[in-house]
């Protein structure tokens, strides 16, 4: 049992090391939108089934603009408007974003038809299905960023796991370090990379992304960890957790 914990915690440890703190990260954001989605979708079910429509009016028109796209390169246009109606003589009020032609109709004081829910008039909507569109949108987003986080999750785990068994019972290997390669992959416009490397039975392999900063020279002597049957690919022993002294470049 002792040995089994320590494998975890080891495991655990090179999870961390290979980014794995980063999905878990997207994880726990992604927590935040799973309960926007799940309100978005109770607002759009009770809205289907308890709908009414009434007239009310427009009593405000905005147009704005903010930033979008990669890094916030690009404008995109906001167009928002504001009503009013009443329910059993009861004011209530509303606002929506709406697309440009929708906008492009309107004017303050005109006319409009409100669709809102019997039991709770303020779940409502003026253009007809965008509540329950907004709540399929968002879920879709929900699903896409947690099917991320959890993909990004198990590789790393999956990797941490075979760097931990052949550290245990894999075999220790002299190789060196023969090229640098810069990855598809930044954090914080900082790109990651990883090296590659022969090792002295001519078996090649690549380190996991890091910072070019971490990795040993071109040339270098390091350690590596190998399967003796060749069914696993072997890692880097500054991957594996466990970091051995750099002998430095080979004369």
């Amino acid at each position: 049992m002792a040995v089994m914990g320590s494998l975890m915690r080891g495991r655990i440890a090179v999870f961390l090391r290979l980014w794995g703190w980063v999905p878990l990260i997207l994880a726990a954001v992604g927590l935040f939108p799973v309960g926007l989605a799940a309100k978005q979708a109770f607002r759009a079910v009770d809205l289907a089934y308890h709908a009414a429509t009434v007239t009310g009016q427009v009593t405000s028109l905005t147009h704005g603009q903010h930033s979008c796209g990669k890094r916030g390169h690009s404008t995109c246009e906001d167009y928002r408007i504001e009503y009013r109606f009443a329910v059993d003589d009861r004011p209530v009020r509303g606002s929506a974003s709406v697309s440009q032609d929708f906008y492009a109709k309107l004017r303050t004081g005109d006319a409009i038809q409100v669709r809102y829910a019997s039991d709770d008039p303020s779940i409502n909507e003026v253009a007809i299905g965008a509540t329950m569109g907004g709540a399929v949108g968002l879920s879709l987003f929900v699903a896409v960023w947690l099917s991320v986080s959890g993909f990004g999750g198990a590789k790393a785990f999956i990797a941490a796991t075979r760097m931990v068994n052949l550290r245990e019972n894999g075999v220790q290997r002299d190789a060196v370090v023969t090229d640098h390669v810069k990855s598809s992959v930044s954090i914080n416009d900082v790109s990651l990379w990883y090296m590659r490397w022969r090792d002295d039975t001519g078996l090649m392999g690549e380190s996991w992304p890091r910072g070019q900063q971490g990795l040993p020279a071109i040339g270098s002597a390091i350690t590596v960890y190998a399967d003796p049957a060749n069914k696993i690919a072997p890692c880097w022993s500054g991957d594996s957790g466990l970091r051995l002294r750099d002998p430095g470049p080979i004369s």
